[in-house]
């Protein structure tokens, strides 16, 4: 059996959300089937929050267990879904600017009819905020433009533009293409992080990357495990 480790943050954010839930630890202890004495002892730090109470005190609070275990600092699961979304959207616009830098722009969508008519739609809003892109939203982009439009759809190809020339890919094809830079990049990040010795006995802000004595610290840290190796 894992034990728990002692991190007194947890405790402070348990506090700080029976705080804002109108709601006491003697409350707390009764709905979750523990003494009050337990959770004083965990909210002011002589004891560790146990992924079971965590998860116990989740259910009561509306509040993700991860939050209060320290894992993340999204407190309930709306705050999580836009923290993945946003790095999401960040992840996207970074491939965006590796294709765009080779020369590969998505630039729109041609919508093959079920007549055979060809329709070619310009969405660079659309293509320049996706990457990923799902074929049931293309459809849906595609059903949006031609709404008044007698005839179905039968295929979609997105329309690239390669060193000034235009290559139609399938949906398939282009997220493929993603999903080929999206593994090559993991493994190099990867690939870095094996390579390198990570000092993390301490966590530190972002601010404190900006802190000079910090940084000499780790350099010293660094060049010293360089030298021992």
């Amino acid at each position: 059996m894992i034990k728990a480790e002692l991190n007194p943050e947890c405790g402070k954010r348990l506090k700080q959300c029976l705080e804002e839930s109108f709601i006491t630890q003697a409350d707390l202890a009764e709905t979750c089937g523990f003494t009050q004495q337990y959770i004083s002892n965990i909210v002011t730090g002589k004891k560790p929050m146990t992924i079971k109470a965590a998860s116990l005190f989740s259910d009561a609070l509306g509040i993700r267990q991860e939050y209060l275990l320290c894992k993340d600092d999204d407190k309930r699961n709306d705050d999580y879904e836009k923290t993945q979304l946003l790095c999401s959207s960040q992840v996207g616009l970074a491939y965006l600017w590796l294709l765009n830098a080779f020369n590969i722009r998505a630039v729109g969508l041609v919508i093959i009819l079920d007549n055979g008519v060809i329709v070619p739609l310009h969405c660079p809003d659309y293509l320049n905020m996706k990457l990923d892109i799902d074929e049931e939203d293309l459809y849906e982009v595609a059903h949006n433009q031609l709404i008044d439009h007698p005839h179905g759809i039968d295929s979609i190809k997105v329309c690239c533009d390669v060193s000034k020339k235009a290559v139609f890919l399938s949906v398939s094809e282009f997220r493929h293409l993603v999903k080929d830079i999206n593994d090559y990049i993991r493994f190099k990040c990867y690939d870095f992080l094996q390579s390198r010795d990570i000092f993390n006995e301490e966590v530190l802000s972002y601010g404190d990357w900006f802190d000079s004595n910090v940084i000499l610290q780790l350099m010293r840290r660094e060049r010293e495990a360089n030298k021992a190796h």
